[in-house]
């Protein structure tokens, strides 16, 4: 079974991991926030990753760039 929520309720929670459909988000903060919810980035993943409008600092940037090859790899199974 699953649960849908939005980052805006999210605030204030804290998960053991999520799946972030990050299609359309056009705020770093929202992402931050959905982001920053969950205990464990293993058991978390991120979908519509470039799709994100992202603006943010350049070390904000380097890792989003980092999930996004680790999301690669374990779709790959390395």
């Amino acid at each position: 079974m699953a649960e849908a929520i939005t980052v805006h309720k999210s605030q204030g929670s804290t998960y053991e991991g999520s799946v972030i459909d990050s299609a359309g988000m056009d705020w770093e903060a929202m992402f931050y926030t959905a982001l920053s919810r969950n205990r464990s980035l293993e058991r978390t993943r991120i979908v519509n990753v470039e799709k994100i409008r992202y603006r943010g600092s350049e070390t904000a940037r380097d890792v989003l760039v980092d999930v996004r090859a680790s999301t690669a790899r374990r779709r790959r199974g390395l």
